[in-house]
């Protein structure tokens, strides 16, 4: 008998939910974060659940939290993501992939875009986007710290 595990979304509802200092510290250690110097400081009021146009929410496989997403929505005919993190032991294994149709769903009628930035240097992440139907729109030299460019995406989603 093959079990397929469920993959889902859960709204971080209070800062009580989970130690949010944790989280911000381990998605600190990871790139691209890590490179642009960003600090568990700098992302603990990112994670706290209070901003009325921003979803925090943690990917949740069956009952262990393989990482965060944080949506703004409504953005620009659709959605846009501002932080996607799988936590490292659970990269590769289609998460990424599963976790963006997830978002996809969140769509409303008459939006049909995901937007998101990617920093220059982070050529893996690059390669998953496109590999998922991102498009580069725009390079933004020293937007978040000078000298590394970011790199606005774009994925059309087909409305059926």
């Amino acid at each position: 008998m093959i079990i397929q595990n469920k993959l889902e979304l859960l709204p971080a509802i209070s800062s009580s939910d989970i130690d949010i200092y944790a989280k911000a510290t381990a998605i600190a250690t990871m790139d691209p974060w890590l490179t642009l110097g960003v600090k568990a400081e700098d992302l603990e009021p990112k994670l706290a659940p209070h901003y009325s146009r921003r979803r925090v929410l943690w990917i949740m496989r069956n009952k262990d939290n393989i990482g965060v997403l944080i949506l703004r929505y409504p953005w620009w005919r659709g959605i846009y993501i501002e932080l996607f993190a799988i936590w490292p032991e659970w990269q590769r294994l289609g998460l990424g992939k599963e976790t963006l149709n997830l978002v996809e769903a969140f769509l409303a009628p008459g939006d049909n875009n995901l937007w998101l930035l990617v920093s220059g240097f982070n050529h893996r992440a690059q390669q998953f986007y496109q590999k998922n139907g991102f498009i580069a729109i725009a390079h933004i030299p020293d937007l978040l710290v000078p000298g590394e460019d970011e790199i606005l995406l774009r994925k059309q989603i087909e409305i059926n």
